[in-house]
């Protein structure tokens, strides 16, 4: 598989009134941006734009997968975080779209069964509720995690840990039947040194679907990726153009783009309202051609896919 994009936006495009030259490199961020801008503003046809765009792949593989459209596209969101409530599913359902919640924060509290009510009126209106360990411990690099982190952590430990968030998880979503996690932190190792061990199989065990971390620009293949270890794309700083851009390289080569939020209009890891705005209207307006759903639903479709081959 091959991908190169190059786009020239001379002086200023009448639509956006915005001017970039885009790096021939391949999946760069300015190429996406270049992309995504021309895209978001309807202007990808106007005759100030020279756009230069080679794409070689074998779509027989994806085509059955996706069925009409050409690609995939889940939104998630990670920790449970207020600003999701305030802003993240109020924009999804104004538009009809949903997304895919991971919430630790609300479930590990002394006051968790208080904690949850906002999430199971969530999971009511058809967004997935996902596991996200209840502790969510990470590395011990990080300053957050307490007790060793991750590297004093045992495969019997993180195991126990997962399993305690999911009898909690499903009083918040009780008609859910199938569900997914994702790796805090993106990290899937426990232990240090020739101790070190990956607990994707614990994941591979009780989950649909594991949740990653992705190098920017790469996405699942339907007929090779690993469900148990799907890879994300931290969406955090990232603009509106940029994201679009990345949805339309991605689904251009039949593929499955996780992208992974934290804040809205936060104070950390953070998109502004506007730029997600930006993406979803976007996702909206090519539904016919995007596929826009949950973890869970896209990884239901790469198994029995998969099941298949």
């Amino acid at each position: 598989m091959y991908f190169s994009a190059k786009l020239r936006l001379s002086g200023s495009c009448t639509s956006c009134r915005l001017s970039c030259l885009a790096s021939p490199q391949k999946n760069s961020p300015n190429t996406l941006i270049a992309f995504g801008l021309a895209k978001s503003c309807g202007s990808i046809a106007c005759g100030e734009i020279r756009q230069q765009v080679k794409v070689r792949h074998d779509m027989s593989d994806a085509s059955s997968c996706w069925g009409e459209c050409r690609g995939a596209v889940s939104l998630s969101f990670d920790d449970g975080r207020a600003t999701q409530l305030e802003h993240a599913i109020p924009m999804l359902d104004d538009r009809g779209l949903r997304g895919t919640f991971y919430i630790s924060s609300p479930i590990a509290g002394d006051n968790w069964q208080d904690a949850i009510a906002p999430w199971q009126a969530v999971a009511r209106t058809g967004h997935e509720i996902g596991n996200h360990s209840l502790t969510h411990t990470c590395s011990v690099n990080f300053g957050f995690c307490k007790d060793g982190g991750l590297e004093a952590m045992t495969i019997e430990a993180i195991e126990a840990d997962i399993l305690a968030a999911q009898e909690r998880l499903e009083l918040v979503a009780p008609d859910q039947d199938q569900w997914t996690f994702a790796y805090p932190c993106y990290q899937t190792f426990v232990g240090r040194g020739a101790e070190r061990k990956s607990y994707v199989p614990v994941i591979a065990k009780h989950f649909l679907c594991g949740r990653a971390k992705a190098e920017y620009g790469t996405a699942a293949k339907p007929a090779v990726c690993d469900l148990s270890a799907v890879g994300a794309i931290g969406a955090e700083g990232m603009s509106g153009p940029e994201m679009i851009g990345l949805c339309e390289v991605i689904t251009s080569r039949g593929e499955w783009l996780n992208l992974c939020f934290h804040e809205i209009d936060g104070a950390n890891l953070s998109v502004t309202r506007s730029d997600l705005a930006m993406l979803l209207d976007y996702l909206k307006r090519n539904e016919s051609e995007i596929l826009t759903a949950p973890l869970v639903e896209i990884a239901s479709k790469i198994s029995a896919f998969q099941a298949d081959l």
